[in-house]
C-alpha cells in the first residue's frame, strides 16, 4: 500500500558520538520535503563525520531525491561519509541519473553502517552517544 502524500515519520539514532542513523518511513515527498529538509538540517548541525539515512520503507519521490542530494553534498562538503539504504527503485533512479558517484548505496542501514568509514573531525562538538528522538509527522498538505 502506498503511503498518504506529505506523511511521514522519522527517527534519528545516535549510535556512536561520529554517527547518524537517520530511519524514515511514509512518504518523502513533494508535500513533506521541506519539514524533513529541516528537521534533518537540525541535526546536521552536531556535524556527524557519518551519516546514513534509511528510506527502504518510504515513498521517495523527485523532491525526495533532491533533498538526499543536498544532505550527501553537505555532508561531503563538510568532509563526511554519507550512505543510503533504500530499495530497488529508488535505487534505480539514483543509478540512471549517474546519482551513484555522490550518493553510497546501500541494501539495509546496517551494511551501510559496516561499511561507511568512520572519521571524527577535531571542530564541534559530538553528539551524545546513543542518543534517540522520534518525531512522528501528520499530513501538511
Amino acid at each position: 500500500m502506498m503511503p498518504r502524500s506529505g506523511e511521514y515519520a522519522v527517527a534519528y539514532d545516535w549510535p556512536d558520538e561520529a554517527t547518524l542513523l537517520v530511519r524514515m518511513q511514509g512518504a518523502l515527498d513533494f508535500y513533506s520535503v521541506r519539514e524533513a529538509k529541516q528537521l534533518l538540517l537540525e541535526q546536521l548541525e552536531r556535524r556527524p563525520s557519518r551519516v546514513v539515512i534509511d528510506v527502504s520503507d518510504a515513498f521517495v519521490d523527485s523532491s525526495g531525491i533532491g533533498l538526499l542530494i543536498r544532505i550527501a553534498q553537505r555532508v561531503r562538503m563538510e568532509r563526511g561519509a554519507f550512505r543510503l539504504a533504500c530499495d530497488e527503485r529508488v535505487r534505480r533512479l539514483v543509478r540512471i541519473n549517474k546519482l551513484d558517484e555522490l550518493i553510497s548505496i546501500a541494501e539495509t542501514a546496517e551494511d551501510a553502517l559496516e561499511r561507511a568509514p568512520v572519521r571524527v573531525l577535531p571542530a564541534g562538538e559530538p553528539a551524545p552517544t546513543g542518543h534517540r528522538d522520534e518525531r512522528r509527522l501528520r499530513r501538511v498538505a
